[in-house]
């Protein structure tokens, strides 16, 4: 998760703001990152998008 967030530059602030949860979610989710449930399909989708080439 951290690597993802450094990935987009960006800081936990800005990530929970993307993602409409409040930035103590970012943190509890780069402690312990989700492993089912819509945070885990969210961050998922996320991480796919940064893998895409740019065109």
């Amino acid at each position: 998760m951290t690597a993802l967030r450094a990935d987009l530059g960006w800081t936990q602030q800005q990530l929970a703001d993307h993602c409409d949860v409040d930035r103590s979610t970012i943190s509890n989710w780069e402690a312990k990152p989700p492993t089912r449930g819509p945070a885990y399909i969210l961050l998922r989708r996320l991480a796919d998008t940064l893998k895409e080439p740019a065109e």
